[in-house]
This record gives C-alpha cells, structure tokens and sequence, in this order.
C-alpha cells in the first residue's frame, strides 16, 4: 500500500483571487497523475471554507467550496492548523460540509471528545491524528481542536495501538521560517513514537525540513507550502513524502521525497532541475545533522541554526521579490511590511529554542496587508 503526504494547501489570497478569474488548475496535470497513483493521499488545509465569501486578507484565510473541486487527488484533509478559525464558527460549519459534499475524509475538530479519523485497506486498520500548536484567533464557540501538548493524543495513541491500529500522526508545529525542528518539537514528536504513532509527519514553517530515524520509525519534519502564494523561493518549495505499508511486517518503509514548486503562475509543479537540486541537497542535510546531532548539543546549535535560517530567508524573499518585481517594487513592499521586518529582527535577538509557537506572528495589532499589495504575479 502507497501512501502519499504533502503540506499546506492554502486556497486564499492570491490563489483564490486568481481562481476567481480563471479557474485554473493549482496542480499541475503532472503533480495530481503521480498522486493519483497512491492509494492514499494526505495533505493540511490551511484555509477554512466561507461560503458566503469575504475580502482576501493577507492575515485572514478563507476559501470558496469550488476549490477543493480541483484536489480530487487528496483522500484526507488536516483541519488542526493556527487558521482554522480565521473565519469563526460559520468557517468551521461550512468547511465540514463541504468536505462531506465532495467526500472527503478529515480530522482535526471536535466539539465534545477527541477521536482520530480511521479507515481499513486489506483488513488492516489505520488511525490519523492531527493536532496543532497553535490558533491564531481564539476559538470562543463550541468547536475544538486538538494541542500538540494534549495528553488524550498520547493517551489516544496508546489505545489504538493497543487496538491493532497503525497510528499515523500529522501534525501541524514548528517554528515558521526554519527547516530545522525546533528542539521541543523534536522531543513531541518522539514523545508520540514512544507512545504508539508508528509514522510522524510535521507541517506549518513553509519551508522543507528533513527526516529523523527514531527506533526504527520515521519523523518527517515541515513538508512545505504545496499550494501557496509565499513570496520567497524557499517558500515556493515543497515536496511529496510517499511511503509504502508493509502488511507482513506491519510496518511503514521506502520513504522517498519528492520536490515540488509553486511556480509565477501559482500552479504546483514537479520543481525545475535548479530547484529540485537545491531541494534535495536542503533535506539531505537537515536530515544528516538531525542524525549526527545529540539532542543536548541539538539544543545549543538550535540557537544558532535558527537566526541562520531567519537570516537565509530574508535573503530568499528580498531575491524573489526582486527577481518579480523590481527593486522599486521590493522598496514599496519593504516599507508597507516594516513592523513584520522588526518583529522578525526581534526574533534574531530572542532564543527561540525554548519556544515552541509563534504567537508574535499573529498579533491583532499587527498591519493588515491585502494580497496584491503583498505581492502581485502580473
């Protein structure tokens, strides 16, 4: 049995502003034909659905029902993520039921007692669980979402296991902006191997991370933005994660990334050599320092490799917006984003390896930017 993985799929913004226009495809023919070959396809999404619409705001996500049309390639949906409740209740109502219209299966809300999504191939069962790190507006009505930090998910874990299952966890955490895992969140992620999840898969810093053997199972650090409109070419890059399920062994093997890439015309695409290149050579030694790096001296380098990764990414974006829109347009921007330019300095001067969330990114206060004024393709 195939099984596929991919990151963010943020239908706002920019890409749904351009569907409204055309109704383009957002994957490529290519990207969904090799997808379509698994036997089950897993991915976040990060935009809840409005059906009674609303203006595209740079903080505050929300999707027509007529997008999920083009993800017929995707089997399960995450909904634990921080934008789940950018839109409040009537966002959560009406994104399970627009799932449930176009048949999807997912996870990652509730109201009364958490229970992971289960399904059955050749008479094996398996469990999804989904959690998140954090929620950018406070949830204030009966639905809920599970933490990463919730102790029914381990307990939850440990049932299934018990119950024959085979536990996949898909968890949305991670520092945003970094492809190494922050400490704490590699000390979680273990936590639920030790407790029963037999695969564990990260989302949300929108950029690729690497992969982590721990006693025997794989740890799958941030996957990347699939669909997005970030405007930085780390930002641009994503990858499939596909693994096979051993039904003798009952265990998962043959995990093999491929990259993908969010091309100008937002349409996700196999990545180009170049960025292919760059992709793998990313994962393959994030991957490698997560295998030769103690989890003590993990905690002092994490240090420096975080204001490292803040520091290469202000670099990919001011390149990117450069490269697509000029130096004077990369000015404008600059100054329309100035407090996101201070609070990320900020971030450089904090130790973020005891910090697990970044609620600072979120903060109410903070400038509200549409999306053409943070970046326009045309």
């Amino acid at each position: 049995m195939k099984i596929s993985v991919v990151g963010d799929i943020m239908l706002s913004r920019l890409i749904g502003e351009k569907y409204q226009k055309t109704r383009y495809p957002i994957v490529s023919e290519e990207v969904k034909s090799r997808l379509n070959l698994s036997d089950y396809v897993i991915a976040n999404l990060e935009s809840p659905i409005l059906n009674s619409g609303g203006d595209f705001d740079h903080l505050v996500f929300n999707a027509e029902k007529e997008l999920l049309k083009e993800f017929n390639f995707v089997n399960f949906f995450s909904l634990a993520n921080n934008h789940i409740n950018d839109c409040n209740e009537n966002g959560f109502k009406d994104t399970l039921e627009s799932l449930d219209e176009f048949e999807f299966d997912y996870n990652g809300v509730y109201k009364d007692n958490y229970e992971p999504f289960v399904f059955e191939k050749n008479n094996q069962k398996f469990a999804i669980f989904t959690c998140t790190d954090m929620i950018n507006i406070p949830i204030n009505h009966s639905y809920k979402v599970p933490d990463i930090h919730d102790d029914f998910l381990l307990d939850s874990l440990k049932k299934y296991k018990s119950e024959d299952y085979v536990n996949i966890m898909y968890a949305h955490m991670g520092q945003l902006f970094s492809r190494y895992p922050n400490p704490i969140i590699r000390k979680v992620s273990k936590k639920y191997c030790d407790n029963g999840a037999d695969v564990v898969l990260t989302v949300h810093p929108h950029v690729i991370g690497g992969i982590e053997d721990y006693n025997g199972k794989k740890i799958c650090y941030s996957l990347g933005d699939f669909v997005m409109d970030g405007s930085s070419y780390r930002r641009r890059r994503s990858c499939i994660i596909d693994f096979d399920f051993n039904f003798v062994s009952k265990t998962f093997e043959n995990f093999r990334m491929t990259p993908t890439f969010v091309n100008k015309d937002l349409l996700t695409v196999f990545a180009p050599d170049k960025q292919e290149k760059i992709a793998n050579k990313s994962w393959l030694n994030i991957s490698k320092k997560l295998k030769i790096t103690s989890i003590s001296k993990y905690e002092s380098l994490y240090k420096f490799l975080y204001k490292h990764e803040i520091f290469k990414h202000n670099l990919s974006t001011i390149r990117y917006i450069v490269d697509n829109k000029g130096l004077i347009g990369f000015l404008k921007l600059f100054i329309k984003r100035f407090a996101e330019v201070k609070m990320m300095l900020k971030w450089l001067a904090t130790d973020r390896s005891k910090i697990t969330r970044d609620d600072d990114a979120i903060l109410e206060n903070r400038k509200k930017i549409t999306s053409k004024e943070l970046f326009d393709d045309k």
